[in-house]
């Protein structure tokens, strides 16, 4: 009988702990679950850079990490409570092969990962000094838009490897426009490492990362372009030029009311040998700007090409007479004229004797012996004439005279 009353006891017991175990399991079972898009995350870095060595490029970015648990458990974990990362402690220059770890709640177990080991390239470590640009997002309306009048500091040290540093072409932030006014405000902006492109550059850090930016919303307003250009066509040389006659400007409202031209500083292009451009550098009152949006156009645009020179001879008869009295008649000396002239090469090519007409003014000259200027007319382009001689003898009489 106390036998019997045992083998009940422990009958009930077995059947009481399987009917636990499945009303848990079914409550509570055991599942798998994925969270995809972990970070691989660097780890050791410094001890690298103490070798000069810094990393250019990991194979991936992201790792999917599989873990088992019960699934109320299962439930409370987010993605944050994962991490992954490789270990550069034993890294070396050139591409190396590490080993992604995986680190979750003690709680849980790891059943998998999407990847187990990914390629690392590391280079030299290089450090350089780059500007610091601010972008304005939300300017819809160009002719009121706002500006940068300082940026402290103005520049900054990026330190990376090699290869990705010499991308970096500056360290850019960005200001809505739509919190800027026309009175001067401060603003504190984080600033990324950016290729020529406007894209941020991997793996650079930069040596601050926060700067202070003055802006101000400006209007724009487009004025007349004065300058002075020196341009002696000596040497042998035949400059020409051509400069935008306009330049659009910046600032308050206040600012520029009063302004109707901008001037540049004088520019001499006397010694100039080849065609060229040379940036124009205008002289700017206090608080105005040039607009940025055609600051490369304001260039002055010199054309050279050289000089040609061709000589033609004339003889008194081909001088014309003007301005003679009707009661007088002249008589040109018999002499032999030579008339030089320079220009372009590509004016002169079709230049002839017909281009050049001589001729002397004899208004208001009495009778007798004159030495009178030669004119040279020239008809086509040309830059230099040169007569010689430069005068002649006329001899003027009456008409009804018998001298010559």
């Amino acid at each position: 009988m106390l036998n019997n009353k045992k083998v009940t006891i422990v009958l009930s017991f077995v059947i009481a702990i399987c009917m636990w175990t499945y009303v848990v399991g079914e409550t509570n079972p055991t599942v798998t679950k994925t969270f995809k898009d972990i970070p691989i995350k660097i780890k050791n870095e410094k001890i690298l850079e103490e070798h000069g060595l810094a990393i250019s490029e990991i194979e991936y970015e992201t790792v999917s990490v599989t873990l088992k648990g019960t699934r109320n458990r299962m439930n409370k974990i987010m993605d944050t409570d994962i991490s992954a990362f490789v270990d550069l402690e034993e890294a070396a220059k050139g591409e190396n092969l590490l080993r992604v770890h995986i680190q979750c709640p003690s709680y849980m177990e790891f059943e998998d990962s999407s990847i187990q080991k990914v390629k690392v390239k590391v280079e030299n470590l290089k450090t350089k000094e780059v500007d610091v640009t601010v972008k304005y997002e939300g300017t819809g309306n160009m002719d009121i838009k706002p500006i940068t009048l300082s940026v402290a500091p103005e520049k900054v040290t990026v330190r990376g490897a090699e290869s990705l540093v010499d991308s970096v072409v500056s360290a850019g932030g960005i200001i809505d426009a739509g919190v800027v006014r026309e009175k001067v405000a401060m603003f504190n902006i984080v600033i990324k490492p950016l290729d020529k492109e406007g894209d941020e550059v991997a793996h650079v850090s930069v040596s601050q990362t926060m700067v202070t930016v003055e802006a101000q919303l400006t209007e724009t307003k487009t004025v007349p372009i004065k300058a002075i250009i020196d341009n002696d066509n000596g040497a042998g040389m035949g400059r020409t030029y051509e400069m935008p006659e306009n330049v659009v400007i910046t600032g308050s409202s206040t600012a520029l009311e009063n302004i109707e031209y901008v001037e540049c500083e004088p520019i001499d292009i006397s010694n100039i040998t080849e065609s060229c451009r040379l940036p124009l550098k205008f002289i700017l009152p206090e608080g105005i700007s040039i607009s940025d949006k055609s600051a490369d156009s304001y260039v002055l645009n010199v054309y050279v090409e050289n000089t040609d020179e061709k000589i033609f001879e004339y003889d008194s008869g081909d001088i014309r007479i003007n301005g003679l009295a009707e009661n007088l008649d002249a008589a040109i000396a018999d002499t032999r004229i030579k008339v030089t002239v320079s220009g372009k090469e590509s004016d002169l090519v079709s230049f002839d004797a017909g281009n050049i007409s001589l001729s002397v003014n004899l208004e208001d000259i009495a009778e007798g012996r004159h030495k009178v200027n030669i004119i040279a007319g020239v008809d086509g382009a040309y830059r230099t004439v040169k007569v010689e001689p430069k005068t002649i003898t006329v001899i003027i009489s009456q008409e009804d005279s018998d001298n010559n």
